[in-house]
């Protein structure tokens, strides 16, 4: 049905009101000092490369790798440069719960907790000395709880990933697999805990150390 001029200068009003009214509440929300960002894709691209399902830490393009290369130990150590690190976590299911910081400071920590009540995982954090206690720096993982890792040639590297250490659960009660899945990730910066980051289904990826 042709629409008359009543009806169209109607609905030109309407837009034109509506668009009006969308102008004022955006400059309403600038002056009161809320900006609206749209929030930029979260990406892994670290010397230090943390998956899940099954928490296993890789580095990449480090040609060292983890040390040292026997099975057994508490904690493994990669030098590496620590100056201008960053944190990025990625949730491969929502996007939304994806999040980093960059630049950070001298000293911080990222626990990697998996599925056991007890919180046990992977905590990273930098040192001011190289894996052989001489100057230089790296990054030493640590196992939490009842964690320990599996032995050194359980994966092999392969393409950018040289090295790699995968987190064990001991005693499990349940599924050894959900156990050792990415759950939580705890940042603390300068002694400061961040947000708990949340891996509901195990399918995230923690990147740790100065941008590639």
């Amino acid at each position: 049905m042709k629409e008359n001029s009543t009806e169209h200068v109607a609905k030109n009003t309407f837009v034109i009101v509506t668009a009006g009214l969308g102008t004022l509440l955006l400059g309403a929300l600038v002056n009161l000092g809320w900006i609206i960002i749209h929030k930029p894709k979260v990406t892994v691209n670290c010397p230090i490369l943390v998956r899940g399902g099954s928490m296993t830490a890789f580095t990449i393009d480090v040609k060292s790798g983890w040390s040292p290369k026997t099975d057994s130990q508490p904690s493994y150590c990669v030098d590496m440069e620590t100056a201008n690190s960053s944190i990025a976590f990625v949730n491969e299911s929502d996007s939304d719960l994806s999040f980093s910081w960059a630049g950070l400071p001298p000293t911080w920590t990222v626990e990697i907790r998996g599925n056991d009540s007890n919180g046990a995982g992977m905590t990273f954090m930098p040192q001011g000395k190289n894996c052989s206690d001489h100057a230089g720096t790296s990054v030493k993982v640590s196992s939490s709880k009842n964690g320990g890792f599996y032995p050194v040639s359980s994966l092999a590297p392969h393409g950018h990933h040289t090295d790699n250490r995968r987190f064990k659960f001991v005693g499990c009660d349940g599924d050894e697999d959900l156990c050792e899945r990415m759950a939580k990730v705890i940042v603390t910066i300068d002694g400061k805990a961040q947000p708990t980051l949340v891996c509901g289904d195990g399918d995230c990826s923690v990147g740790i150390g100065p941008p590639l």
